[in-house]
């Protein structure tokens, strides 16, 4: 079995660089790689040029065309049975393929295999995502509308019959081309959680959040309910109140307002207990339960004081990497033609 890594970039040489040394550091044998440069002006172009292995085949566009058509182009020269699409500021533990094609091997009804993801900054300072400790197979298309699941580039390792069946990437989003392949390739089949580290994100300044990507998600959500049969397609929307009160319950805990977020706490229990019993993240739902409990007694100062605090600790021990994407004025919708 053979699997293809596709790295798009633009404009990151130093990231590539570590993004591919962590694919030749690979303990599984049988992987090649492709590289497909988004007309970059920095280099890359003329640092790829120099590099020659049999391994590695690399793609120069002649124009700008975002990150979800370099995948695309990486997509139609893969070859063998697995793909994995990994950013270039981002890399992979030594055993990723191996422990991500051992799942798909074990399952193989599986369309896609899922591993864990560690978030690092430049400060040295590490967290680990919430994800399942353990090995877990199940249908992802709920999970994937009500939020409490998306495996990011990088951490899943698709079938390439699945990716080609569903069309590939839609080159007309940008961030949210993540949840839109997921819906998609979640109604072709099961998927493979398992507990080991895959994927080492990098949180760094360079990365944008377009202001709009949450209006935008909740479009291609409601557009691919919409395509679904009966009764599917009624407990999609079933899904989506249950996500909508679920979301305005994390949005205004996380702002702070613990003694408002209880309303649509409760709402969620009551509404939407199929959250919580998310295989995914039900246990992270639960302490966040806790936590709105806990903070709503204190009220907001004191909510602000233990907030302090926990950062604080979380600092000193190195395990607050700082992702705070810059939020832009842009779209997560591209312009037609891109």
């Amino acid at each position: 079995m053979h699997a293809t890594v596709i790295i798009p970039t633009r404009n990151r040489l130093k990231f590539l660089q570590e993004a591919i040394h962590s694919i030749e550091s690979q303990t599984f044998g049988s992987w090649s790689l492709i590289v497909v440069d988004d007309h970059s002006n920095d280099g890359t172009q003329e640092w790829l040029r120099t590099l020659d292995h049999s391994w590695l085949e690399t793609v120069h566009l002649t124009s700008h065309r975002e990150r979800s058509a370099a995948r695309n182009e990486g997509l139609a020269r893969a070859r063998g049975d697995f793909v994995l699409f990994l950013d270039d500021d981002d890399r992979l533990t030594r055993t990723a393929l191996a422990v991500l094609v051992s799942a798909l091997r074990r399952h193989g009804n599986a369309v896609a295999a899922v591993g864990g993801r560690r978030i690092f900054d430049e400060f040295g300072h590490t967290r680990r995502t919430r994800h399942p400790r353990f090995e877990r197979v199940f249908d992802p298309w709920e999970e994937v509308l009500l939020g409490t699941f998306l495996g990011l580039q990088g951490q899943t390792l698709f079938r390439r019959e699945t990716l080609i069946e569903v069309g590939g990437w839609n080159e007309g989003l940008a961030p949210t081309e993540d949840l839109d392949l997921w819906l998609r390739v979640s109604r072709k089949g099961p998927v493979v959680t398992v507990g080991r580290i895959v994927l080492e994100q990098r949180a760094h300044r360079g990365q944008l959040h377009p202001q709009d990507v949450s209006k935008i998600e909740d479009e291609i959500s409601q557009a691919f309910v919409e395509t679904l049969q009966p009764p599917a397609r009624n407990r999609g929307r079933h899904l989506l109140e249950a996500r909508s009160a679920y979301q305005a319950w994390r949005n205004t805990f996380w702002e702070g307002r613990c003694r408002k977020a209880l309303q649509p706490m409760w709402a969620t229990i009551t509404k939407a207990p199929e959250v919580f019993r998310s295989g995914v993240n039900r246990w992270y739902l639960w302490k966040t339960v806790a936590k709105t409990l806990i903070f709503a007694a204190f009220g907001h100062r004191g909510t602000v004081t233990i907030r302090r605090v926990m950062t604080k600790v979380r600092q000193f021990l190195k395990r607050d990497p700082r992702l705070k994407p810059e939020v832009t004025t842009g779209s997560a919708r591209l312009p037609r033609g891109k």
